[in-house]
């Protein structure tokens, strides 16, 4: 058998005689298949997520997420919430005052309304027993 023999073999088909674009056809595609997890209620993620929805427009800047949530890496754990739960954020620059009237330019992060909808379908009951 030839090289190009076997690399045709390899390309077209699987295991079983299945080919790539039949196990593609079959399978989720990956993002959507990450969206599916589902959130730890106590889970640092969802306490970020309890505190978006508190300040709701207002939102939350890194600053804010340590003195309010207690989270050190926001930028992370809004990437997560959007590729793990498709949570939608939305995001504007600015500065804040940083040591000796310097200024520092940060993000500040707010839950789009149909990031709400979503945070609250994955919360659903441990929405209440924070409240």
């Amino acid at each position: 058998m030839t090289t190009s023999e076997i690399g045709a073999m390899a390309s077209d088909h699987g295991p079983q005689g299945v080919t790539y674009q039949q196990r593609q056809a079959d399978s989720k595609p990956a993002a959507v298949a990450e969206q599916d997890k589902p959130l730890n209620p106590r889970s640092k993620r969802a306490n970020v997520l309890r505190v978006f929805l508190e300040r709701g427009a207002a939102g939350l800047n890194c600053f804010e997420s340590v003195r309010l949530a207690h989270d050190y890496v926001l930028r992370t754990t809004v990437s997560e919430c959007k590729r793990y739960h498709g949570i939608e954020f939305l995001k504007r620059y600015e500065q804040v005052p940083g040591h000796a009237d310097s200024k520092v330019d940060c993000v500040r992060y707010s839950l789009s309304p149909r990031g709400v909808a979503r945070v609250r379908e994955l919360l659903g009951e441990s929405l209440l027993a924070a409240a």
